[in-house]
Formats: C-alpha cells, structure tokens, sequence
C-alpha cells in the first residue's frame, strides 16, 4: 500500500508561500528568489498543517535549511513564547557557525535571537542566554550534555515553550553513540521541561528513510517490519541529477613509486590544472594524514616559489584557526586549498568550489557522497579526483592494490546503484548506558535506586537492556566508587564519578584519548594525543614545530616554528 506521509516534490504545485511571516517574504523577495523550491512549499504545508515530525531529505543546496526555518520561524513569531522556541542541533561547531551567520540577518528583521553554544563560544553569550532563554537555540551534542549536566536547575525554565527540535544532518547521527546519546538528551529535556516538541530531521545523505524517520521519533528499535510509517512525514525532492566527474590517480610502493609522486601529482591537481586560481578542498581520512599532506603540499610551493594557498581544518586545531581557513574558502579572492578531515564534510556553505580531491578511499559511501556534494553547488557539475597509495608489505597478497579496489567499489556502489549504508541497531549500548547513568546522577543528586532505573532504562536507547543487568552495572559502578550508596539506601555521585563527570571529556561520549594543548608563544594551535619528546618535532595546523618543553600536569607542549623541513 502507498505510505501517504512521503511526499515527491520535482517541481511546485501550490503556492504556501502567503502562509509565511511577512518578514521572511520580504527577506525572500530581497534574495530575488523567483520561487520557491518544492520541498520549501511542501515544508510549509507539512509544518502548519501537521502534528507530527518530519524528514526533510534531498540533495546539497537544494535548500533545506531554509525549508526547516521558513515556517518554523513563521509560527514562533506569531506565538509569545516563555523559553527557548527552537533547539537546533549541528553535528560540528562549524555547521553551527555556519547556519548562525546565515540565518541571523533573516531572524533580527523578526527580532527573533538566535543563540550559539558550544566549546568556542564566550561565556558572556551563554550566560545572557541563560539570562533570557528566547528564539532559537544552536547547540551540539556535548554542549548539550553540558548544559544538562551544569544547569539542570534551569532546564524547565530554558525549555518549557520549546515547539521545535530541528535535527541537521541525520544520518551523521544514527548510527552512532552520539546518536544515541542525542536521543537520550532530547528525552530527558522533554521529561524535566514537560514539553513536546516536534522534530524536523534534514539530511542530504540516507540509504533507509523508514529507519531514519523512526529514529526521527526516538523509537530505536523497530517493533515490526512497517515501522517508520504515519508519524512522521518524509518529504523528498528528486531534483535533477548533478553531472560528475571522477578521476583516480593510483601510487604503489610494490613499484617503486615514492612518496613525493604522490604530493607532485596533488599538488599539480590542486594549484596547477586546472583550478589555478580556484579553490579546492583535500579531504584525508585522518588528522595526521592531513597535517603531512598540508605540510608536504607548502614545501612544494616554497620550492617553486609560489605563494602558500594552504590551510588545514580538522577538530584538533584551534578554533580560530579553523574559522579563518573557513573564512577564507568563502571570501578570500584568488586560489585556497584546504586539507581537512570529515570537519568540512557536513553542510557548510562554503559557496563556489572548482575541485573536491579525496586522498585514499572514502570511509564509506554515504562519505563519497557528501565529499561530492561540496562541490558543483553552483555550476551543477560535481568534481572529485583521488589520490590513492598502496604500500609495499613484502608479500604477494597484500600487493594486491585494496585501497584501489575499495575505492572503486565505493564509486561504484553509489554511481550505478544509488546504494548507502543503512543504520544498524544496537541494542545494548553498555558504554551509553554507564555513561547517562552517571549524567543523571550529576544533574539531578541522589536517587533511590527505583527512580533512577526509571529514569535511565526508559531513554529510548535502553528499551532492551534487561533489569537485571542494570543492577549489576549499578552494584559494579559501586565497587568502584563511581556510584556511593547512602546509609538511607540512596545513590549519588562517589569520588571516582565526581572526578569523571567534572572533566569536560564526559560530555562525549564516544571514547576519548587523553589530548595535550600545544602553545606557541602563549597562543594556542590546537591538541594532540600524544607527548612527544623535549626537543622533537610534531606536525600541527599544517606547519612543523618544535617542542621545546612541556607541562605533564597541565597537558601543555609548548613549541616553536621548525621552519620548512
């Protein structure tokens, strides 16, 4: 039987463009938009007339941002509201940013605030929105873990008006802990805020919209194979296929083909033919590999004399770094190269790109597919060139060249059968549930052990984890002194849980490595997860240093420029 909550959009057939707050027609006939896009229309229909969530999913720049915030923004400001309006989430403080900038000239024509909260924003900003909890809220995971964990007070009085929780980039979240935690996060702020918002989930990249509109609504686990169905409305615009071009350039150490090939042949795609004077992103698969590509790529141009395009983005530089290498793929006039890992792969407008350049294979395909998606935004014409290295392992089996393979498998699995990986469920997240165990516990004190089992097991993630279980984590939790049991039989935070959850490392809860500031001068450049000897050398936003000294207690490195070589 057809599913009539998913609607095909290919071109408009109503105009619910009158429906829209009179300031946001008039920021639209400001951008000369001749119309709307049909997924904007029938975002329209769905938010106005519908109750329950939505999936917003179609390709890069087709405009879903503003097929969320449109009518959203149109019901807020016809509604006085008493708390945060809006929560969105972002997957990356430099989606946040991004969306922050482009929504605010359209949101202060309807005096409507909008609020940035994560790791690199002033604490001033956070403590007036705490202040004056009012409009929209743009906040990431482990901020959000943060703020539940260190204002718990206040969660009712930040969220009791809260309509709409707007979802970006789904799929980055459903597979995963973070996505779960996610899950647990909005159930909790429901539960403490006695509020029911809809959810608006938007992504670019989903193989299974059943289960991505299931998760949409919290339900984890599918209690029958139809799941996914009425609640959620899927709207879906086929658009126009984009024209790709691929091309692969394939290094081996099995025959003797050096390192500096590798960054000759780069080098050449990124500066030299065609985009001269274009910008290009270069994605790699790891920090590191980006840190030697963009040092490796500087020292060719400081040996052609050609003047140094290259930047480095990747979550463990600093912040301001990472903003001005985002600054400049948007403004600077004149060719920029960016070496970046998945930081730059979600959703940032980053306008006009002449070549998207993938070195190794993509982690997967739903990674192929949204390194393509940055570019072609405007000319319709999406680029990726790979560069891919299979080294020598002195053996006859591993000289088959798997990087080679892999990488036209991707390709090819996405190209000629539109295939993505779908989510996979995970139904007994142990780490999770440790970890919201002890959340919980910080944010609201002492619970008696019944209460605090309602309160964990049902977060949606822990729909079958068996009691019994749980009260062997509890009693374990408590043999190590994260968990102390009163005299009256209550639980609370012990001394090992206090020192846990007061290290900002809690509000993530996928593994983290012990990470080291690294200073030059007083400034810093960013963190690594190693400490590397007084006097050796480290690679780091693109540029060798020197250390030449270090704080163990405080995880400082502090370094000075190793010049070029």
């Amino acid at each position: 039987m057809p599913d009539n909550n998913i609607v095909i959009y290919n071109q408009s057939d109503a105009a619910p463009y009158s429906r829209l707050a009179p300031f946001v027609r008039e920021y639209i006939y400001e951008q000369k938009w001749k119309e709307l896009r049909g997924i904007q229309e029938a975002a329209i229909e769905a938010v106005f007339d519908g109750s329950g969530s939505i999936l917003i999913a179609s390709g890069t720049a087709s405009g879903k941002t503003e097929a969320a915030f449109f009518p959203v923004i149109s019901l807020l400001s016809q509604k006085s509201a008493a708390s945060t309006g809006v929560l969105y989430i972002g997957p990356l403080k430099a989606l946040i940013n991004d969306q922050f900038e482009r929504l605010s000239p359209l949101l202060d024509r309807g005096n409507i605030p909008v609020w940035r909260w994560h790791g690199d924003v002033g604490e001033d900003h956070k403590r007036r929105f705490l202040e004056n909890p009012s409009g929209i809220l743009q906040i990431t995971p482990e901020s959000l873990e943060a703020l539940l964990l260190r204002c718990s007070t206040k969660i009712a009085a930040l969220f009791r008006d809260l309509a709409f929780i707007i979802i970006d980039e789904v799929h980055a979240f459903m597979d995963s802990p973070r996505g779960a935690q996610l899950l647990c996060q909005l159930a909790r702020i429901e539960e403490a805020a006695g509020c029911r918002p809809r959810r608006i989930g938007l992504s670019a990249t989903l193989g299974d919209y059943d289960a991505a509109r299931q998760w949409l609504r919290g339900e984890v686990f599918p209690s029958h194979p139809e799941a996914g169905g009425s609640e959620t409305t899927l709207i879906r615009e086929e658009g126009v296929r984009k024209k790709i071009s691929v091309a692969v350039d394939h290094f081996s150490e099995y025959d003797g083909t050096p390192d500096a090939a590798c960054y000759e042949a780069l080098y050449k795609q990124c500066r030299e033919y065609p985009v001269s004077h274009g910008k290009c992103i270069v994605f790699t698969n790891s920090r590191v590999e980006a840190e030697e590509t963009t040092a490796a790529l500087r020292s060719l141009a400081l040996d052609r004399g050609a003047e140094d395009v290259f930047r480095v983005h990747h979550g463990s530089i600093a912040g301001t770094l990472r903003a001005e290498a985002e600054q400049d793929l948007k403004e600077k006039e004149g060719p920029v190269v960016t070496v970046a890992t998945g930081t730059l792969e979600l959703g940032i407008d980053i306008g006009k790109l002449d070549r998207i350049v993938q070195i190794g294979p993509p982690g997967s395909a739903a990674a192929f597919v949204q390194r393509l998606g940055r570019s072609g935004r405007r000319s319709g014409k999406g680029e990726i060139y790979f560069s891919v290295r299979d080294e020598d392992s002195g053996d006859i089996i591993n000289a088959v060249p798997w990087n080679l393979i892999r990488t036209i498998a991707v390709v090819q699995l996405y190209l000629e059968e539109k295939w993505i990986e779908g989510a996979v469920s995970r139904p007994f997240p142990y780490s999770l549930l440790c970890h919201q165990t002890l959340s919980i516990l910080a944010s609201l004190g002492e619970q008696a052990p019944p209460e605090l089992a309602r309160r964990v097991l049902t977060l949606p993630p822990f729909a079958r984890i068996p009691q019994e279980d749980y009260r062997e984590l509890l009693l374990r939790l408590i043999s190590l002194e994260y968990i102390q049991k009163t005299e009256e039989g209550k639980l609370l935070l012990g001394l090992e849980g206090e020192f846990l959850v007061n290290h900002y490392s809690f509000y993530a809860v996928f593994p983290d490595e012990a990470e080291y500031r690294v200073l030059r001068d007083g400034q810093e450049l960013g963190t690594v997860n190693f400490l590397p000897p007084e006097g050796g050398a480290l690679a780091l936003a693109g540029r060798y240093w020197q250390v030449r000294g270090f704080d163990a207690a405080h995880r400082e490195i502090y370094v000075e420029s190793a010049g070029e070589g």
